[in-house]
């Protein structure tokens, strides 16, 4: 009998240590059984749940903010209902691939950018509500960051705003009739002496929270200083200029009272209303670009994608910079993007993986 208690004894703790119960403790995701992932140490619930579009390659995504929907793809935009994991619907893209998607806050509507060009489709039916004109054409089809390169919407659904990519402009539109708003301007391109074509200059946009500023990364120097800036949408003057030197700053991402941006390899943070700094995050965990960035809607875990081999997806918690959990995909993360909840995550990536979708319910 005493042989058999110190069987079963043995039995239980290397059950416990081998990673099969949530909260074993674990150094990365190999640790973990399958439906787990390693956070702070420990494995807890969660991981991969979903890999949508497998084979093919999904140029970008988009959740809702207020509703359970999901687009991706490249052609068609497929949209999911992400309650069920059910496909909805597929709107055919015309020519060339999106290179933006965008949900209205409500998810009625989606936004996407074909070169130059900007489409609004209803997210019920799939027919195009109307397009939006202004951005110039003459960018070749698969051009990097050619044409728009990015949208987002204002958080009452009121407006949009587009990054021009290579014409380096920011602009806003009024959703329900496609006027044009405002337009605002980086330093003008010269030509790329290499590829005979203007090099990607604006390609990020963002709302500021309260809706009274438009963000925008844009080219400002012919030396190429990229620079964050923020203009009032009440009278277009600049807010807020934030610049590092010659280290590019291509990506964006606004939630809360913060907006962050990739400065090398290297996460900045800075308080919108000020342009202070708050914390850099990050620093040398990542081993190659910062390709992406995406925050929770409640601000409080930041999201970073690169190409590297080691962890293409990084979550961080932004009131202390700490490192919560690590993806790998596979291939470099060129998009990702939490639900409006804040359970999932998903990401596109270079190669032909899909989109995958990871529960990470136990970060919240």
């Amino acid at each position: 009998m005493k042989h058999i208690s110190a069987l079963l004894l043995i039995a239980l703790a290397f059950c416990a240590c081998s990673g099969d119960q949530a909260g074993a403790r674990c150094e990365s995701n190999s640790n973990c059984a399958a439906n787990q992932f390693c956070s702070a140490g420990k494995c807890a619930s969660g991981g991969l749940v979903q890999t949508l579009l497998e084979g093919s390659v999904a140029h970008r995504l988009a959740f809702a903010p207020e509703a359970d929907l999901l687009a991706a793809g490249g052609n068609p935009v497929v949209l999911w209902d992400t309650s069920t994991w059910e496909q909805q619907l597929g709107i055919p893209i015309t020519s060339s691939l999106p290179m933006a998607l965008a949900f209205s806050p409500d998810g009625s509507l989606l936004a996407g950018a074909v070169d130059a060009e900007i489409s609004l489709w209803s997210s019920a039916t799939g027919d195009a509500v109307r397009t939006f004109d202004g951005h110039p054409e003459g960018v070749p089809d698969g051009f990097p960051e050619g044409g728009v390169a990015n949208l987002a919407f204002a958080p009452d659904g009121s407006k949009l705003a587009s990054a021009g990519g290579n014409d380096n402009s920011a602009r806003v539109w009024r959703v329900s009739d496609g006027a044009q708003l405002m337009a605002v301007q980086g330093f003008p391109n010269t030509t790329d002496p290499n590829s005979g074509y203007p090099p990607p200059s604006c390609t990020r946009v963002a709302f500021s929270p309260d809706a009274t500023a438009v963000l925008a990364l844009v080219n400002d120097a012919p030396n190429s200083k990229f620079a964050l800036k923020a203009w009032s949408l009440a009278d277009g003057q600049e807010r807020l200029s934030i610049q590092e030197g010659t280290t590019p700053i291509t990506r964006l991402a606004v939630a809360g009272e913060f907006v962050a941006a990739n400065v090398g390899r290297a996460i900045k943070l800075w308080k919108l209303e000020d342009g202070s700094e708050v914390r850099e995050i990050g620093g040398d965990a990542h081993q190659d670009d910062i390709l992406t960035l995406g925050f929770t809607r409640d601000g409080r875990l930041l999201a970073s994608g690169t190409s590297d081999g080691e962890g293409n997806i990084r979550i961080w918690r932004v009131e202390d910079g700490e490192l919560l959990a690590t993806f790998e995909t596979g291939d470099g993360v060129k998009q990702l993007a939490f639900s409006r909840a804040g359970r999932f995550i998903a990401s596109a990536s270079y190669g032909s993986k899909g989109v995958l979708v990871h529960d990470i319910a136990a970060l919240q």
